[in-house]
């Protein structure tokens, strides 16, 4: 895939974003296309840059701007330099560009973008869990929260007993819940991490009694490759990893075993930290790099691209300003051609956004949010309220259908 090939990121903007940064009274050319148009920003290092003479000379048009202010700091890359090239599509062109194929005409870089405007504009690519195909084109997907432990953020979603999560696992599928997520250890911000051990004891016996008992696939929330194995032999399908393939030995095991997995964006090194002044210059663009370096490392172990799906940490070091620019471009995130997860329920930010409410009172918001983030590109919503949130998710995927311009 061309696009994975890494550096340079590429992201794809508004025109009203764009027009927020620039003085496009400025850019003669801009003339030249009508508004509004398809903008793709890259950040480029400086042995990249032939890419801009390659399309300027394939007649593309383009704004170059260094960058000194990209903080791609889990890159080990701080302090050098970036441009910001800015490539601005006209519908024909949209057209043209993403008709490329490598050749003479299209070096490798060129051929990236080229692909990276394909993922942007297809519709969501299906995805498979369990033998189970869910077209991502029909609608997003609702996977419900069962949380097996004594201390995750919302106490509404806890349950400590088997027959209390076998009993909350049927409501949930009965509402609706098309996967259902279990989890054995809170990672709300300041959490202390539990062992492997003690991880397996709460969530294997619970896994093994869903499988027994309902036909949705069944996701396990953890970090450890040994809990991930032990779950699916118990009958998970699909591995939610809030480390992002980090921990040690992760990103080999799901490579080698060739199961679904959930990528997510977390800022810092734990739970436990992640929340002590977090700071982006750029939240999308940061994120962006990270999935670029986290589906190439993927890839260099053996990993099959297409059985990834990514998320972008809503919470996970983020301040409550970076949860909402990541909610208003998720469509960003479609360059990679990956389904979309969004964990945003009853978090913090809509707390914050409502004048202080506790998570017991954050439902609206937390439907509000994940209708905007249907609207913006989610696929699939993680929530506690699946009922609830199913209702709105369907809601908003009908108005997107019928036009809605996100």
């Amino acid at each position: 895939m061309g696009f994975l090939r890494r550096n340079p990121v590429y992201l794809i903007r508004t025109e009203n974003e764009f027009c927020s940064k620039f003085n496009i009274s400025e850019l003669d050319f801009i003339h030249t296309i009508s508004f509004p148009c398809f903008v793709v920003e890259m950040l480029l290092l400086e042995e990249e840059l032939t890419i801009v003479e390659t399309l300027s000379e394939m007649g593309f048009h383009l704004f170059e701007e260094k960058s000194e202010s990209i903080d791609l700091s889990f890159y080990g890359k701080d302090g050098l330099n970036y441009w910001r090239t800015f490539l601005f599509l006209s519908e024909g062109e949209v057209e043209r560009l993403s008709s490329l194929a490598p050749g003479e005409k299209a070096p490798e870089l060129a051929f990236g973008v080229s692909e990276s405007v394909r993922n942007f504009l297809r519709q969501p690519a299906a995805i498979e869990i369990n033998g189970k195909k869910f077209d991502l084109s029909q609608g997003p997907l609702i996977m419900g929260i069962l949380n097996v432990t004594p201390d995750s953020f919302y106490g509404g979603s806890r349950v400590q007993t088997l027959e209390k999560a076998i009993e909350r696992a049927r409501i949930m599928v009965e509402d609706g819940a098309d996967i259902l997520d279990v989890g054995g250890q809170s990672t709300r911000p300041g959490s202390e991490m539990i062992s492997a051990e003690e991880e397996l004891k709460r969530v294997i016996p619970v896994i093994k009694e869903l499988k027994k008992a309902f036909e949705v696939p069944i996701s396990v929330d953890t970090f450890y490759p040994e809990v991930a194995g032990k779950a699916l032999e118990a009958g998970a399908s699909l591995v939610n990893d809030v480390f992002g393939f980090r921990f040690s030995g992760m990103v080999e095991f799901l490579a080698q075993e060739r199961v679904p997995a959930v990528l997510m964006h977390m800022k810092g090194d734990s739970p436990k930290t992640m929340q002590e002044n977090p700071y982006y210059s750029d939240v999308i663009a940061e994120i962006s790099a990270f999935f670029n370096e986290r589906i190439d490392n993927f890839e260099k172990v053996g990993g099959d691209v297409e059985k990834l799906i990514l998320d972008p940490g809503i919470g996970f070091g983020k301040r409550y300003e970076d949860n909402l620019e990541i909610i208003g471009n998720l469509n960003t995130f479609k360059v990679f051609g990956r389904p979309i997860l969004v964990g945003h329920s009853r978090k913090s930010f809509i707390g914050i956004a409502l004048k202080g409410l506790p998570p017991e009172e954050r439902l609206e918001g937390t439907l509000s949010a994940g209708a905007i983030a249907i609207l913006y590109g989610a696929n699939i919503l993680r929530v506690h309220d699946v009922k609830e949130a199913k209702r709105a998710a369907d809601l908003a995927f009908e108005i997107k259908k019928k036009g809605a311009k996100c």
